[in-house]
């Protein structure tokens, strides 16, 4: 009769096996954690300012005369002008800059920067009936869109 239970050699290749497999789960987790992990503080904090950006072109557009919302698309980029109920003409356009592209409001010959570190071209506008559409598009990051009733 074979005595019953564990030897030391079947025990240290059990754990040995076991090792390996909490290794490899380890580095495979670790590096999906760190694919999905929040994008660093600078990228969050430009696509905040993207956002806030572009919710306030937003609101000031539903303010708009909709018969005045000119878009022009250039290869650097739309450009939307528009006429306010004031009388007021402003102008959002997509400028390069140094290092990447900037969103600018123009008014009364005044020039704004409201977004920077935009992709080239990356400010877009679409018009399809009563809603205007606008993109921010920063870097390799999904775009940022607002969507605008007009009356």
């Amino acid at each position: 009769m074979k005595p019953r239970g564990w030897t030391a050699l079947e025990l240290i290749v059990a754990l040995a096996i076991l090792a390996l497999v909490a290794a490899a789960w380890l580095a495979f987790s670790s590096g999906a954690s760190a694919r999905y992990a929040e994008p660093a503080a600078a990228d969050s904090a430009a696509r905040e300012q993207a956002r806030r950006a572009l919710n306030e072109r937003a609101d000031e557009l539903r303010l708009a005369d909709p018969a005045s919302i000119r878009i022009d698309a250039p290869p650097a980029g739309a450009r939307v002008r528009f006429q306010t109920s004031s009388g007021a003409v402003i102008t959002y356009a997509a400028e390069p800059s140094q290092a990447a592209a900037r969103l600018v409001r123009v008014q009364d010959g005044q020039t704004m920067t409201l977004v920077d570190g935009l992709r080239p071209g990356g400010f877009s506008a679409k018009r399809s009936a009563e809603v205007l559409t606008l993109a921010l598009h920063l870097g390799t990051s999904a775009p940022l869109q607002a969507a605008v009733a007009l009356r």
